[in-house]
């Protein structure tokens, strides 16, 4: 999974992207998730840097996060459909589901396949590596309209059984757009305060997942068994406004943060937390 801030295209960490408010360059840190029960923790983070491949980026995560938890599939999306990531995630002996990315190939078999059935083939990606093609004909994320949702995988499941694994992977789309919460606003091209901020905001996302699963996990468990939607009692807000006042009360002790500049340079919250 990955996530990524604007940056000039010849500072230190800035790597090519999707086009985004104006430019094609971008500090890009990828991150690895555990989904369980609705609750998602992210185990580890990586950032890009120039001349860093995919595959590379996907085995370091993956090794990392094997240390804490049993893998059991990884989810992927569109941006690892290539050929080095899945010979690799071969050799690693993983399950995998990765977003197929739409092609002429592609549009030419779902053109072909039963909307109702779905479709589950033998596919080739660039004449390299083989895998299975698997894509079923459903709603959009938001919306009504449907359309072809196709991902490659090396999982034995049907169609429909696919679709439900890669849904899990939706609720870490979410946890991307609330790490943004606590990512604090800066101007700064410095490499390393960037990636302190984008770790940062991956420590607090995860204290107040932990937060709200030890305050509410009566709730919490009530709600996956019901299937309802869980509402978060403590707020990113709270977390985030607790941090900086953690922060202000170590400036008071003398020794402990050695001065007001070094709370700035850490987060600059005084400007972010008011916005």
């Amino acid at each position: 999974m990955m996530t990524g801030t604007m940056g000039k295209r010849d500072s230190e960490g800035v790597v090519g992207t999707k086009p985004e408010r104006g430019t094609c360059y971008a500090f890009r840190i990828a991150t690895i998730e555990i989904v369980m029960h609705g609750r998602r923790f992210t185990l580890a983070g990586i950032p890009f840097r120039k001349g860093m491949r995919n595959a590379d980026v996907v085995e370091y995560l993956i090794m990392k996060a094997g240390k804490y938890v049993r893998i059991r599939e990884v989810l992927f999306d569109g941006g690892f459909y290539s050929v080095d990531v899945i010979k690799r995630l071969k050799k690693l002996n993983i399950n995998y589901i990765i977003r197929a990315d739409k092609s002429k190939k592609l549009n030419k078999l779902l053109k072909r396949a039963d909307k109702e059935k779905g479709c589950r083939t033998r596919w080739t990606v660039n004449k390299s590596v083989e895998t299975t093609l698997v894509a079923v004909y459903d709603k959009k994320k938001n919306g009504d309209k449907k359309e072809w949702h196709a991902w490659v995988t090396n999982i034995n499941a049907s169609p429909k059984g696919i679709q439900k694994i890669y849904k899990k992977r939706w609720g870490i789309e979410t946890g991307y757009r609330v790490k943004e919460d606590f990512q604090a606003n800066t101007c700064s091209n410095n490499f390393t305060v960037r990636l302190m901020y984008s770790l940062l905001a991956i420590c607090l996302y995860n204290l107040w997942v932990l937060v709200n699963l030890l305050q509410d996990y009566g709730i919490i468990k009530k709600s996956v068994i019901s299937g309802k939607k869980y509402k978060p009692s403590i707020t990113t807000r709270m977390i985030r406004k607790g941090y900086e006042n953690w922060l202000l009360t170590m400036y008071e002790w003398p020794g402990i943060l050695p001065s007001r500049e070094n709370i700035n340079a850490l987060l600059g919250y005084r400007a972010f937390m008011s916005s």
